[in-house]
């Protein structure tokens, strides 16, 4: 497993704190946090960069009959989060649907 039993406000809750400096300092969260790892492309230490600059960040993971979704955009300062405790939710088209909105 690896997981834990949350709600959607709890996760929305940990992105508003990934997103100001409750949990880690700006230069640690960007310089560390948010950095390419070697020989691993796009992704960071637990997290997908959609971007090169790093502006929008991407999580997710999936347990039997649960599947979760946190998306970060850096410079607006906003991000989405999703959960379904089905194997037939799409958490994925929920958040891809906000990054959309927010590109209008």
């Amino acid at each position: 497993g690896g997981g834990f039993m949350s709600t959607p406000e709890d996760l929305a809750r940990y992105c508003a704190g990934l997103l100001g400096e409750g949990f880690v300092g700006a230069d640690l969260r960007d310089t560390e946090l948010w950095r390419p790892q070697p020989g691993a492309g796009a992704y960071a230490l637990g997290f997908w960069l959609l971007t090169d600059d790093a502006t929008i960040i991407f999580h997710a993971g999936t347990q039997q009959s649960a599947q979760t979704v946190l998306l970060l955009d850096i410079e607006e300062n906003r991000c989405a989060v999703a959960m379904t405790n089905s194997t037939w939710g799409e958490p994925y088209e929920l958040v891809a649907t906000a990054l959309q909105a927010w590109s209008l």
